[in-house]
């Protein structure tokens, strides 16, 4: 045996080989605490914005181990979907894969369920005719005239609309790959004029192998255009209070704050308070309590 080198034998447990923020598989590069086995992927770490380790609390950051990922590559197996990169543990049984195959809704071949590779497929290789259509930008609103033949329009957001035309009608649909995420919209709306009447669709962005059909009939002669915008919902915030524990917050309105006061004789600056059920000590008017405990009831 050679003096000079030593072997080093190390095993694992399945659940040893997760991160300590998302629990998913140590498949690409290893963030490790310095204060032991501990670690984080790569996704998690550029996230996590404190100097400190989430498991133990040790006050530093997690470091890259780069000798412990060459150590877990040979255990590791490639995804056997044609164009994906992925690799995963013998466990990982539930990798949802962008690039798995499914079955064209059209002329049901197989077809790599890519965005990308489908779009191809609908040019040249399905039993229907599509003209893809490579748009620019997707900021607002976007008008579109349908020609002869289907069309296929590729958006900047990763995903794309697909308009496919029958005789009177067109069936819409926008799909996007199964590991792109829609942080701002979710769906797309489609404003079109029938007869001289203004009609909205909305259009769910699924994934590939779940697409949503939108139905828009016409008339016969009639030309067709149509306009799609993003159905971005509009949060309100509103005011945040701080409220007794077990009781949830109640916004009050102007009067309901007036009325407390009257009874309460008191400035109780309802508005950004919250009270519990008034008690039997209460010796004022019965009518005002009696509006006060309504008003206070139709929140519970």
């Amino acid at each position: 045996m050679d003096t000079d080198t030593i072997n080093i034998s190390m095993s694992f447990k399945k659940d040893e080989l997760v991160c300590c923020a998302c629990h998913e598989s140590l498949t690409k590069k290893i963030y490790q605490c310095a204060n032991g086995n501990h670690y984080m992927c790569e996704t998690c770490e550029p996230k996590w914005v404190k100097n400190e380790c989430p498991t133990c609390r040790h006050p530093h950051r997690l470091v890259r181990n780069i000798f412990f990922e060459e150590q877990l590559k040979p255990h590791l197996k490639p995804c056997p979907n044609t164009g994906c990169t992925e690799k995963f543990f013998n466990w990982n049984t539930e990798h949802l894969c962008a690039f798995a195959p499914i079955k064209c809704g059209i002329c049901k071949r197989a077809v790599t369920g890519n965005v990308d590779s489908y779009c191809i497929h609908l040019d040249g290789f399905c039993d229907e005719s599509f003209k893809v259509i490579q748009v620019p930008s997707f900021d607002k609103r976007l008008k579109y005239k349908p020609n002869a033949c289907s069309s296929v329009l590729k958006l900047p957001d990763k995903f794309v609309l697909i308009i496919r035309k029958a005789r009177h009608s067109y069936r819409l649909s926008a799909v996007k790959n199964s590991d792109t995420e829609m942080e701002n919209y979710k769906n797309v709306m489609c404003a079109y004029t029938r007869d001289g009447i203004e009609y909205n669709v909305t259009i769910p962005i699924t994934n590939l192998n779940n697409t949503k059909i939108a139905d828009v009939h016409f008339s016969e002669g009639e030309i067709a255009e149509f306009v799609f915008s993003k159905d971005i919902a509009i949060k309100q915030k509103l005011p945040t209070h701080t409220s007794p524990v077990g009781f949830a917050p109640t916004q009050r309105n102007f009067n309901e704050s007036a009325l407390f006061d009257s009874i309460l004789g008191t400035n109780s600056g309802y508005n950004n308070r919250y009270v519990t059920t008034p008690t039997s000590d209460y010796s004022g008017n019965r009518s005002d309590l009696a509006e006060l405990l309504r008003l206070f009831g139709n929140r519970t």
